[in-house]
């Protein structure tokens, strides 16, 4: 496993773990990608 995946791995084990915090009841990737949308739009 490179350095990049590693990376990558953790940075969507705090991504996953920071959304289910907030969104007990599940989040669908649709609603993560519009999220993140609105965030770098602003």
């Amino acid at each position: 496993m490179g350095l990049l995946d590693s990376f990558e791995k953790g940075l969507e084990r705090a991504v996953n773990g920071a959304f289910a915090k907030t969104f007990k009841s599940g989040l669908q990737p649709v609603e993560i990608t519009s999220a993140l949308r609105r965030e770098l739009d602003t």
